[in-house]
């Protein structure tokens, strides 16, 4: 059975997401006040990106839209998240979301490239 990938949103806004220019259903609820734990939403994995809405190996592009972006502040996150294909299908990887990026991980901790420590909001280079 194919793993999930955990949509994590770490910021005070509800959210909506895209991957691979598909909309996911389910908004990203706020991280919970009280005990600062995100809420999750799950996304499907598969081997090739023939499911709209899933996250394959190789290049998914995602993006993010926050509800209660004010001005300057920008009003999403847009990035290429990059699933290598050495990684098991199997696993499940966590995607934290903040106002300003985005970090992958496998569910034990480890980044995953191209984004060592953080991918900035911006994809243009």
């Amino acid at each position: 059975m194919a793993g999930k990938v955990y949509i994590a949103n770490v910021s005070t806004a509800v959210t909506t997401y895209a991957v691979n220019n598909a909309r996911i259903g389910t908004p990203g609820r706020p991280m919970n006040p009280s005990t600062f734990s995100p809420y999750f939403v799950l996304v499907s994995r598969s081997k090739y990106p023939e499911s709209p809405g899933t996250f394959a190996f190789g290049s998914n592009d995602f993006s993010v839209a926050f509800a209660d972006t004010i001005p300057p502040e920008t009003p999403g996150v847009d990035c290429v998240i990059d699933i290598p294909v050495e990684s098991s299908i199997d696993d499940d990887l966590i995607l934290y979301v903040y106002r300003s990026g985005v970090l992958f991980m496998t569910k034990r901790g480890v980044s995953l490239p191209p984004n060592p420590e953080f991918i900035p909001n911006a994809t243009s280079e």
